[in-house]
């Protein structure tokens, strides 16, 4: 039997075959899975929404606890980031890991969401998971630190036409939701077990494609494609936010709203004060998230973010493995008997 009822994900030990999960926060029956031998396991994959207000409120978070000591094998894929109008979305990592899960703590999983795609009349949303936001017509908008995907931060508008308010024309997409494991019930660098990065979101031109997430040996995301005159955000390493991307020609562009611990930063907009917006796409959650990538519009350039870096405690994480880059979907958590 289950030691603890929902909403707890609850792994129970070799005398106890159930596992019992159940997203935090919301309601239901518990699903009960055999957990009794070497290899058995269960997957949770980060739900979708329709915008970025339903994917927000939708349930990315569990909880885990166990009645004694138990070895279980964590792999954890970080949410790949949205294309822009042009620029694809880069890959999130993957961390794989084993962990002891002790007694008496309590454990919380975070999947990460894709970030939102650009469309011909809306940037990309980040993704939940601290995805920064794409943009055109705007500066975009950070995630939220371990919490909801970035939106667009304040208009910016230069003309009565729809696509040069970012409502239309030139887009960029939203950063990918890092996925983790974390100690207790507040999720923070410092309660961090497990972390694999998010992928940037692509710019609003072809080659302004979103970095790569961290994961693996390879902690560190990759910086956004530079298109020409818009450079791309950073990627975040172990110890420092990713660099927002700079314009080398463009001053009329809004800052690009800069990442941090747990979030990607926002993408920045620019207007060649006539007829056309550029939107740079939004950074990829992690460890440290990456910068959001900037844009030209003069030049038609408009750059991909960064993406996020990934982590592993070394005192608490044994036999790890993983890669840079790894998927371009939801975020995931399979969760195995090792």
């Amino acid at each position: 039997m289950p030691i603890f009822s929902a909403p707890f994900l609850t792994v129970v030990s070799v005398f106890d075959p159930v596992l019992s999960y159940l997203p935090f926060n919301f309601g239901g029956t518990a699903t009960d899975v055999d957990f009794s031998v070497l290899g058995a396991s269960v997957t949770l994959t980060a739900p979708t929404g329709s915008n970025r207000t339903q994917s927000n409120a939708l349930p990315h978070l569990y909880r885990i606890t166990v009645d004694q000591a138990v070895d279980v094998e964590f792999d954890v894929r970080g949410a790949g980031g949205g294309s822009g109008s042009s620029g694809n979305g880069g890959a999130g990592g993957r961390v794989v890991g084993e962990v002891k899960l002790q007694p008496g703590t309590t454990y919380t999983l975070l999947l990460g969401a894709l970030g939102f795609n650009a469309t011909n009349i809306q940037w990309g949303f980040g993704g939940y998971g601290g995805g920064g936001s794409g943009t055109s017509g705007g500066s975009g908008e950070p995630g939220t630190a371990f919490g909801d995907g970035g939106d667009l931060a304040q208009s910016y508008v230069n003309s009565s036409t729809p696509a040069d308010q970012g409502l239309g024309g030139e887009l960029g997409g939203g950063g990918g939701g890092l996925s983790g494991l974390f100690s207790g019930t507040s999720l923070s660098q410092s309660s961090a077990i497990i972390i694999a990065g998010g992928g940037g979101g692509g710019g609003s031109r072809s080659v302004g494609s979103g970095g790569a997430g961290g994961g693996g040996a390879n902690l560190s995301g990759t910086a956004g494609s530079t298109v020409d005159n818009a450079g791309g955000g950073g990627g975040g390493t172990t110890t420092a936010r990713g660099a927002q991307g700079t314009s080398s020609l463009g001053t009329s562009a809004p800052s690009a709203k800069q990442a941090g611990a747990g979030f990607g930063g926002g993408g920045a907009d620019d207007y060649d004060g006539s007829s056309e917006n550029e939107g740079g796409g939004g950074g990829g959650s992690g460890y440290f998230g990456g910068g959001g990538g900037s844009a030209y519009a003069a030049g038609n350039d408009a750059a991909g973010g960064g993406g996020g870096s990934a982590y592993y405690d070394s005192s608490l994480v044994s036999n790890v493995s993983g890669a840079r880059g790894y998927s371009n979907s939801r975020g995931q958590i399979i969760i195995t008997r090792a």
